[in-house]
């Protein structure tokens, strides 16, 4: 192998370049979107040749699920070590605070995962759920509330009807902000989001505990 090739490989394969790729893909998939990415663009901002990318990914539309699946994975992870400590409470304010860091504090990924909630049904929604499911998170989460009915702490609720309120109580905001915002006047969006996954926690956490 040449001696140009050898150091092109070893520059591919050193630790660093997959992660730096991730992050430029992630920046512009989040601006333009899957279709209006552009593979040179990604390159160009993560300091590499668009070959690297293909070495890594094969195809742009790969390298979009990659950048979507790693995300989930993390904040999936970060959930479950919660679940396994069975504090209902802290699940709770787990999963909301990961909602905030998702679609507040990383504004390419939630506009990436807005416009695929908002065009679901393709390849990277299989992704998403594929993810999701294989983590069996769901799963952790209802034997969590199961087990808090069984205690006498809950309610005896429907507790899937119960947990898909608990998501939408927590995506409604970031999905109709723009709206809220102005209908009630919110000139401090920042602040109400802070005082938002304090106050779902609580309004849920009151219709499902056993009184």
């Amino acid at each position: 192998m040449p001696d140009t090739e050898k150091k092109q490989r070893k520059k591919a394969d050193s630790p660093g370049t997959k992660e730096k790729i991730l992050a430029a893909a992630l920046e512009d998939f989040g601006e333009h979107g899957l279709s209006g990415a552009r593979v040179d663009r990604i390159a160009q901002n993560a300091g590499v040749n668009k070959a690297m990318i293909y070495y890594h990914f094969n195809s742009k539309e790969n390298l979009y699920r990659e950048v979507i699946r790693k995300h989930l994975i993390r904040n999936i992870t970060a959930m479950r070590g919660h679940l396994e400590m069975g504090d209902f409470e802290l699940v709770l304010t787990t999963v909301s605070e990961t909602y905030f860091q998702m679609f507040n504090q990383r504004e390419s990924m939630s506009r990436l995962l807005l416009r695929e909630m908002a065009h679901s049904g393709g390849p990277v929604t299989d992704e998403i759920i594929k993810g999701i499911s294989e983590s069996r998170l769901p799963e952790q989460v209802l034997s969590v509330m199961a087990d808090g009915v069984e205690s006498g702490a809950l309610r005896d609720v429907n507790l899937r009807q119960a947990w898909v309120s608990f998501i939408s109580m927590n995506l409604g905001y970031f999905l109709l902000s723009p709206f809220i915002n102005r209908i009630l006047n919110i000139t401090e969006p920042e602040q109400f989001l802070a005082e938002r996954k304090t106050a779902v926690v609580d309004l849920f956490l009151n219709g499902v505990i056993a009184r």
